[in-house]
């Protein structure tokens, strides 16, 4: 809740002569505000009134049911209206304008604060237009004495209560406590009425607004519904949108999960009074997520100046303390989120199953506040059965062995959350990239195969640097390339890596070397970090091969050329593996030592077979010949592969495991790459592995068939849903008093359902009732049965936590 200083002045504004100026007193609106146009404001009193004694007597400055518009102010420029109160629940709605820049409205409303009849006042404001900045301004009035008789005006003081970041936010609400106002009103105010007056800073916009008085603290929803005590009115105890109920006392009695403890220090501030919410932690529970989201975090300064400067600076925490509420000093709190300088918009605290600060039970979460001005935030939590529910890039999958769920995460994303991703770095290809402070960037190498990594191959990653310069901070940078290899369980960090090269100076280029002999098969990847918190950074990365071929092929002879992989590719009739035999009979003859390539092909279904046999000169008394049985070397090209120790090549169909999912059978499993132990292709299961296999709701594991297969789940024999092919399908059951039924499609059609509607009245059952049920719902679509099904779905998934958000500790709070 917000609360200006408060400014007395008095109804009639001495003017020289006969007219009142337009008012602005120095940080007022200034004179562009009024509801006239520039002609009414050259008229005595705006034209919205007479002079008298030097003063504006303004036509209906207080309008009411009778005369529902009026004006008001010094100069009689503001247009105000009447107020119309709701039927019911102390509302007012439909305060709906049209502003024109540095325009006010106000609106009268009867909030008699001297009957004692409410404890709170709630306002929301909605910015109804793209763009606008409209502010909201009250000003309580009426009664005796000169307490009674204010006006507004158009100067930004004076006001009771005003909330001013429409500009930043389409709904804001403002919520004011007759208890503020104890010492003005035990000194003699006695108001009736409040001024509810919106400014539209600078340009045109439109607004719509509402308020509700109450005995309990209230507010509303985001669609615009009043609440009370965090409640939805309406919303009766033990719905999940319960937080509690309004007693006589005029106080929130809470429902049990959001209510402060008995036992244990309760500090000042922490909302009880309001039904603030906790949450519960059980065993069941892989991981919990608590998110506070800043609504008006301050976006990241690009002027050289610190994050946490200016005098109107506001800043939220977040704390968590099991078993009682939480404070902010160190003694008073079990966890809080680390500062994360690049998403200071929102700050998570991880409970993880397994963790020091995982514990079973209730816990508390508190805000807290700092700074000159107001902090809002929303607060959420999350349960998930797989970490951070794979971050939506990867599926959640039981291992049968632990028994517990871990994430299988789609291509080019890693770790244990699949949240990091890795992208390909292709050789000879500089890729420029502009990194947040302290990430890691992540890249794969592809293409290292045992070929290359048996061959005078080396590995040359280049990587230069610049400071963006924006930060106020001078200390050195230096930044750090990593390379590891590894495949997907690894990945390169300051902890884990196999080449290391700290960068020291910035525009200078760096190269990390891995030599021939160091450059093993598989995949190498390669991480940049960047350590300094207060400044992004541009690299530029490169990555080559460089590769030393056996004589250089004898590529200055032409005999043929050197490859980036290491191996010669050679002209006309010389041979591998350096280009240096020729093949030729016709011209050269064969000596000892000498070799002869023969090009083999593969077979018809391009998977094995292929290759280069070397066969060596064999000389038996004086004469020689190549031996045409025997290869001396055997040497396959890419992407084929040797195939053990036998002379010949295979191509693998696959590399690496796959995610595989049946969206119409309903279930998702991991299919296997398999290798032969004897080094034949590697190829891809056609079966799921099952211990991997996972059924979706609304299927579930097939109990009696050996076969790996989901059914849809059991159902109540007689039931009816509409399938999505369109068909009417009914619940039928194998045998009398079966335990499994299923829906089966075409056993009744729209009539047959109609006719069997009639007969239920001998069951006790309203006949006209069931066939309008049953009519409706096949002419809805099956949406009677869709909605029940889903709304139970729903309900398992919070109480199973897979994925589902579990509660919301408020749609909007305010320090």
């Amino acid at each position: 809740m917000f609360m200006s200083s408060c400014f007395f002045f008095t109804t009639r504004a001495q003017c020289p002569g006969s007219d009142c100026p337009d008012y602005d007193s120095g940080g007022g609106f200034g004179s562009g505000s009024g509801s006239g146009s520039g002609e009414a404001h050259n008229l005595p009193c705006s034209g919205h009134g007479s002079t008298h004694q030097g003063s504006c007597v303004c036509n209906n400055a207080i309008p009411n049911e009778e005369n529902l518009v009026g004006h008001t102010g010094a100069n009689c420029e503001i247009k105000v209206t009447y107020a119309r109160e709701s039927a019911s629940e102390n509302m007012w709605k439909d305060m709906n304008g049209d502003l024109k820049g540095n325009e006010m409205q106000c609106w009268v409303v009867d909030a008699d604060m001297a009957s004692e009849s409410w404890n709170y006042l709630s306002v929301q404001l909605e910015r109804t237009t793209a763009q606008g900045d409209p502010d909201l301004y009250g000003l309580f009035f009426g009664g005796p004495g000169t307490l009674g008789a204010r006006v507004p005006s158009t100067s930004t003081t004076g006001y009771d209560f005003s909330e001013t970041s429409s500009g930043s936010h389409p709904t804001v609400v403002e919520v004011v406590s007759r208890n503020d106002f104890k010492a003005r009103l035990d000194a003699g105010a006695a108001w009736t009425k409040v001024y509810l007056c919106v400014y539209a800073w600078n340009e045109p916009t439109s607004y719509s607004m509402s308020a509700r008085t109450s005995q309990c603290p209230s507010g509303f929803t985001e669609a615009g519904a009043p609440t009370e005590c965090s409640t939805p009115l309406g919303i009766a105890a033990g719905s999940e949108e319960y937080h509690g109920s309004c007693s006589n006392a005029g106080k929130c009695e809470c429902a049990a999960m959001h209510r402060a403890p008995d036992s244990g220090e309760v500090y000042e501030g922490l909302g009880f009074d309001d039904c603030t919410a906790t949450f519960e932690v059980t065993d069941d529970d892989f991981q919990v997520d608590v998110t506070l989201h800043r609504l008006d975090a301050p976006e990241k300064p690009n002027n050289g100046t610190s994050f946490w400067t200016g005098s109107g600076a506001s800043h939220s925490y977040l704390y968590l303390k099991r078993a009682s509420p939480p404070g902010s000093s160190y003694t008073q709190y079990d966890l809080r989120p680390s500062f994360d300088y690049n998403h200071r918009d929102t700050s998570v605290v991880h409970l993880v199953n397994g963790t020091d600060g995982f514990r079973r039970g209730v816990w508390y979460a508190g805000i807290h506040g700092t700074g000159v001005v107001n902090s809002n935030y929303s607060i959420s939590i999350q349960r998930f059965a797989c970490p951070s529910g794979c971050s939506g890039r990867g599926a959640c999958l039981l291992d049968q062995e632990t028994q517990r769920h871990k994430c299988s995460c789609q291509t080019n994303y890693f770790k244990d959350d699949c949240s990091a991703q890795r992208s390909d770095l292709d050789f000879g290809n500089q890729v420029a990239v502009e990194m947040l402070n302290r990430e890691y960037e992540y890249y794969v190498l592809n293409g290292i195969g045992t070929e290359a990594a048996r061959r005078n191959v080396e590995l040359q990653i280049d990587v230069s640097y610049e400071d963006d310069r924006t930060s106020s901070y001078f200390y050195p940078v230096h930044p750090e390339v990593l390379l590891l290899q590894g495949g997907d369980n690894g990945y390169p960090s300051k902890e884990d890596y196999t080449f290391r090269k700290v960068l020291m100076k910035e525009l200078e280029k760096y190269t990390v070397n891995v030599c021939a002999s160091q450059l093993t098969e598989g995949q190498w990847q390669v991480a940049i970090y960047n350590p300094v918190r207060s400044r992004n950074l541009k690299f530029n990365v490169t990555a080559n091969e460089k590769a030393y071929c056996p004589n250089n092929c004898h590529e200055d002879e032409g005999h043929g050329k050197c490859q980036v992989d290491g191996s010669c590719v050679c002209n006309g009739f010389w041979a591998l593996p350096d280009c240096g035999i020729s093949s030729d009979p016709d011209i050269y003859g064969c000596k000892k030592g000498e070799y002869k390539g023969e090009e083999r092909t593969m077979t018809a279904q391009g998977t094995q077979g292929g290759g280069v046999c070397m066969h060596g000169c064999k000389c038996v008394d004086l004469a020689c010949s190549y031996d045409q049985d025997k290869c001396e070397e055997f040497v396959c090209r890419q992407p084929a592969r040797r195939k053990g120790s036998e002379d010949l090549c295979v191509v693998d169909m696959c590399k690496e495991d796959e995610v595989y999912e049946n969206k119409d059978a309903g279930y998702t499993c991991v299919r296997r790459c398999s290798c032969p132990t004897d080094g034949g292709a590697c190829t891809m299961d056609e079966k799921c592995d099952p211990s991997t296999f996972t059924c979706h709701p609304p299927f579930e594991r097939s109990p009696s068939s050996s076969e790996l297969s989901c059914v849809r789940r059991s159902c109540d024999e007689g039931s009816f849903d509409k399938l999505d092919n369109g068909t009417i399908a009914e619940c039928v059951c194998s045998s009398a008093g079966a335990t499994r039924c299923t829906y089966q499609s075409g056993t009744k059609s729209a009539e047959e359902l109609t006719k069997s509607s009639r007969s239920t009245k001998s069951a006790g059952v309203s006949g006209a009732a069931a066939f309008f049920l049953c009519f409706f719902c096949i002419l809805g679509g099956g949406t009677c049965a869709y909605l029940a099904r889903h709304w139970l779905e729903a309900a398992i998934g919070r109480v199973s936590g897979r994925g589902q958000t579990y509660t919301s500790f408020s749609d909007m709070g305010s320090l």
